[in-house]
């Protein structure tokens, strides 16, 4: 239909209704979608099932269920415009040389410190990558609805009791709750992070919304042009301090995980350049 390759189909029926899944080429994934939408529309369509409450996808540049010709021109059109040829050529060289290629809003070739990355729109040729500055490290991916985080952190478990060193996700969840990440990562000094996190947000919190009571409350004297402008700033001041504190207090904490973070990760790059763990079978 779309000139693509013979693959797996997979159609699984299941209590709450059924589903479909099957490959497609690396580059042409979203019109996968679209063409897994439109098995799954078709189907209501001539069927009759739940027809009359079905929420049709009629907007323009979605396959029509019910014109089989118009649908695949639909989705013809999807295919040429999303493929990517580069990005198959390189594909098809990484998978010669044995390397781990991963596509999300870039492309990356290599894992760890020998990772290459570019954007989807701007891939290189593959003779002119320096192939040499690119190897892998081992790599296990967690997938799935249910679970991955638990499983993540018991396998970090693992490689920290093995002598390893982790970082899993630290830098990330610093980013938005200071010393979390550094627990994640196995670091005690995250407790002290964390306990100033949560005290910035109760100082905030409680004297920000104290400080807003109290100005809504106060707008016509603090507006007024008889109003001293010298005591308004000091009357604005005592109120607002603590959740300025609150805030001073946060910014301590976050540069202080994210210190933290920086330090596990190098951590990890040193680890990673002075010992060669076994390949995962």
């Amino acid at each position: 239909m779309l000139g693509w390759p013979q693959g797996a189909v997979v159609a699984r029926v299941h209590r709450g209704g059924a589903s479909l899944a099957f490959t497609a080429p690396i580059d042409q994934l979203l019109t996968a979608t679209e063409v897994n939408e439109w098995a799954w529309n078709s189907l209501v369509f001539e069927t009759g099932a739940g027809i009359d409450d079905f929420d049709w996808q009629r907007a323009p540049g979605h396959p029509a269920a019910w014109d089989a010709a118009s649908a695949h021109a639909t989705l013809l059109r999807h295919a040429h415009a999303e493929r990517n040829p580069a990005l198959l050529a390189l594909v098809a060289e990484a998978r010669r040389r044995g390397l781990n290629l991963l596509v999300d809003d870039t492309v990356s070739i290599g894992s760890g410190t020998g990772v290459l990355q570019w954007p989807c729109a701007a891939l290189p040729a593959p003779h002119a990558i320096d192939w040499h500055a690119c190897h892998d490290i081992p790599v296990a991916l967690v997938t799935g609805s249910n679970g991955k985080t638990t499983t993540v952190r018991l396998l970090a478990t693992m490689a920290r009791a093995h002598g390893w060193t982790t970082a899993h996700s630290c830098m990330g969840t610093n980013l938005a709750l200071p010393g979390v990440g550094s627990l994640l990562a196995g670091r005690t000094v995250g407790y002290a992070q964390a306990a100033l996190t949560l005290t910035a947000f109760v100082l905030t919190m409680l004297f920000g919304v104290k400080f807003l009571v109290w100005y809504l409350t106060h707008w016509s004297v603090i507006n007024s042009p008889e109003a001293d402008p010298v005591e308004t700033l000091l009357s604005v001041w005592r109120q607002v301090r603590w959740a300025l504190l609150g805030m001073g207090v946060f910014a301590v904490a976050w540069l202080w995980a994210m210190v933290t973070s920086v330090s596990i990760l190098r951590q990890a790059r040193r680890s990673e350049a002075s010992v060669k763990p076994p390949k995962l079978s």
